[in-house]
């Protein structure tokens, strides 16, 4: 949680002017985490709803005049639909695209991009073989700190 909340702080966020006017403000950065739902009502088609689960940034300011509405970006969210598959985004754009594993344009829709199943069986299984292998030396130091 950690993590993504670090990651979360170095995306992009909103720049402001400074206002003329001479009163103080107080700004106030913070993170999202939760569920977002959005329905669609334009188009000639039925509503469709989307879900999401977000970790975005925030932003909040004070002024004398009270406060202003809390600023929500992007960050990365991992969307669901109804009649589609289920995708990551970051900052609102698809995450295949920002990481490389697509093609920006159709230039080189021949080769294959991304990784392969079996690319991802692999990190898979080394993944578990890790996980195992730190899990098998706590249970070796917790044996001998607790020997008769």
């Amino acid at each position: 949680m950690t993590i993504a909340m670090a990651c979360t702080a170095l995306m992009a966020t909103p720049a402001y002017a400074q206002s003329m006017g001479y009163q103080s403000e107080t700004n106030r950065n913070g993170t999202f985490v939760g569920a977002r739902l959005s329905l669609s009502f334009s188009g000639r088609k039925a509503p469709q709803p989307k879900a999401s689960l977000a970790i975005a940034p925030t932003r909040m300011q004070l002024t004398s005049k009270g406060p202003k509405p809390t600023q929500v970006s992007e960050g990365i969210a991992l969307s669901f639909g109804p009649h589609e598959k289920s995708r990551l985004t970051i900052a609102g754009a698809p995450a295949a695209s920002i990481l490389g594993m697509q093609s920006q344009s159709g230039k080189d829709s021949d080769k294959k991009l991304g990784i392969s199943t079996g690319g991802w069986i692999g990190i898979g299984l080394g993944v578990v073989a890790v996980a195992g292998a730190i899990y098998f030396v706590h249970m070796v130091d917790e044996a001998r700190d607790n020997t008769d």
